[in-house]
Formats: C-alpha cells, structure tokens, sequence
C-alpha cells in the first residue's frame, strides 16, 4: 500500500509541475507581449524619431 501511495504522489507531482509549467509559460508570453508594446511605443515616440533623424542627417 506504501508503494501505491508513493505513486499517487509522484503522479500529483507530475501533475502539479504540468500546471505550473503551463502557468509560467503564460505568464512568459505575457511579459514578452508588454515588452515588444513598450519597445514598438518607444519607437514611435518623437524623441527617438527626432534622436534618429538628427544622428542620421549628420552623415
């Protein structure tokens, strides 16, 4: 009977560590997601489009 409790719990393990793996992917797409707005709003920004233009027009 030991044995089978010990397989319960390597399988509620498993599949608490599914869950949180799937949670954290979750959550890592998220954050991936406000990084790239944050990064594509800081290129439209006009202080790095005035930035771009006067470091590149002084070629």
């Amino acid at each position: 009977n030991s044995k089978k409790g010990h397989n319960l719990d390597e399988k509620l393990a498993h599949n608490l560590d599914e869950k949180l793996a799937t949670v954290l992917k979750g959550r890592a797409e998220e954050v991936k997601r406000l990084y790239d707005a944050g990064i594509e709003e800081f290129q439209k920004s006009i202080e790095i489009q005035d930035l771009m233009t006067a470091t590149y027009s002084n070629e």
